[in-house]
């Protein structure tokens, strides 16, 4: 697993200094100035061979004279350059998903040292963070397999920007179901998961959580509820107030004060922490351990099976679930 964060920070540096034209003179000299070489082009784009040390270490180079005379640039002939700053990685490989997380919290905060406060986050599955300047956007994006920077030309961005507005006006139309949530029990399929798989995957969900997403793990003794909201992940462990005294202290036992609030609101006894989006993956397991451990050994859940999850958005895409061995839920 190799990745290139000083070569993906320099390639951004020297992006955003770039006078862009988005012709295809620009090819020629920005490989001149990256200390790059053009391995192919055709009337469709280019292939670039870069010096980042990873496996491909290439950049494609999309060109679409077409869509950018529709939109009123007739002179222009490029979309985007896009570069690899891992290697194409293993899709079974171990912990890709801990690596991708890490790499990505990693390059974005020295990038943002560099361009200063993201114009746009994207949290959720394959997620970006974007930086628009005046001649480029620069975006961070995690695919299943690699992390890559993407060079846009503006007129290409503003034109997906508002495909998502789009999308997300249409998503106002559409009858919502009489429940706002998705219900599941988890691990009817195949057995529970084990608490240290359990572990795992509530970590991994958190990870990919979308924004505005919210997610609830409900047990007989008390709920735990996590939200991602403007791009700091908060989560809070309740108490039922039938739940007594030795519950409550079991867990005071468990929870890490320097990274836990406590408060009390009549009987009810609760914990509250909150994790900025994106954080190293050992961040979300730290978290997720803890609270596994609270459902486990203060709420006294024997079997993953008796935690009930729900899931829903009140904005878009639900968070997903799967990996919590969850299938639908019955009363």
């Amino acid at each position: 697993m190799h990745v290139d964060i000083d070569g993906g920070v320099r390639v951004v540096t020297l992006a955003a200094g770039f006078e862009w034209s988005w012709t295809k003179k620009d090819v020629k000299s920005f490989c001149k100035l990256v200390s790059w070489n053009i391995q192919s082009r055709d009337e469709y784009g280019a292939v670039l061979r870069t010096t980042l040390g990873v496996d491909p270490s290439v950049a494609n180079v999309t060109y679409d004279r077409a869509f950018l005379k529709r939109h009123g640039k007739s002179h222009q002939q490029m979309l985007q350059v896009s570069v690899y700053v891992t290697d194409l990685l293993d899709p079974d490989m171990p912990d890709l998903d801990v690596f991708l997380v890490d790499k990505f919290a990693e390059l974005s905060a020295l990038i943002e040292i560099e361009l200063g406060e993201p114009t746009r986050r994207s949290p959720g599955y394959q997620p970006e963070i974007a930086w628009y300047l005046p001649h480029a956007a620069i975006v961070l994006a995690v695919g299943s397999r690699f992390i890559q920077i993407d060079v846009v030309n503006p007129t290409y961005q503003e034109w997906w920007d508002r495909q998502d507005d789009e999308d997300d006006d249409l998503d106002e139309f559409i009858e919502p179901e009489e429940s706002v949530g998705d219900e599941v029990e988890n691990g009817l399929h195949g057995g529970p998961l084990e608490w240290n798989d359990y572990i795992s995957a509530l970590a991994a969900t958190l990870w990919l959580m979308p924004d505005d997403g919210r997610l609830e793990l409900a047990t007989a003794n008390g709920i735990v509820r996590f939200a991602l909201i403007d791009y700091h992940l908060s989560c809070e462990v309740v108490f039922n107030e039938i739940s007594t005294a030795t519950i409550v202290q079991d867990a005071q036992t468990i929870f890490s004060s320097n990274i836990w609030d406590a408060s009390k609101n009549g009987g009810v006894m609760s914990w509250k922490y909150k994790l900025n989006w994106p954080s190293v993956f050992e961040k979300y397991e730290l978290a997720a351990a803890e609270v596994v451990e609270i459902i486990n050994k203060a709420y006294h859940v024997d079997q993953t099976s008796e935690i009930v999850v729900e899931a829903w958005n009140p904005t878009g895409d639900a968070p997903d679930i799967s990996r919590l061995g969850a299938v639908e839920y019955f009363d």
